[in-house]
């Protein structure tokens, strides 16, 4: 389950380990819960040409962009967040 950060905002916690919703399904409601879309800042692509110049080269697609701007908001632990991009990927890999 992925648990809160902020002692501050109580928010309902969300099942990423829900077998009946696909991770996608999942980032997208987290999306939704806290009007995060897929944007990507100034800073998102300033680090992304810091990691091309050090010879690593990651795009995400809008729902990682959108799971990464939820996990900005420090509301959840990185650790659950992780294991829903994992899934995520593995689901998307199935397909």
């Amino acid at each position: 389950m992925l648990e809160m950060t902020s002692s501050e905002e109580r928010l309902q916690a969300v099942d990423w380990n829900d077998q009946a919703q696909s991770a996608l399904q999942i980032i997208q409601a987290l999306a939704a819960k806290h009007g995060v879309g897929a944007s990507v800042s100034d800073l998102d692509k300033y680090a992304g040409d810091m990691a091309r110049l050090a010879g690593d080269d990651v795009q995400l697609d809008e729902v990682e962009q959108m799971l990464a701007n939820v996990g900005k908001l420090g509301l959840y632990d990185g650790k659950d967040l992780t294991r829903l991009h994992a899934r995520y990927l593995t689901e998307l890999a199935a397909k």
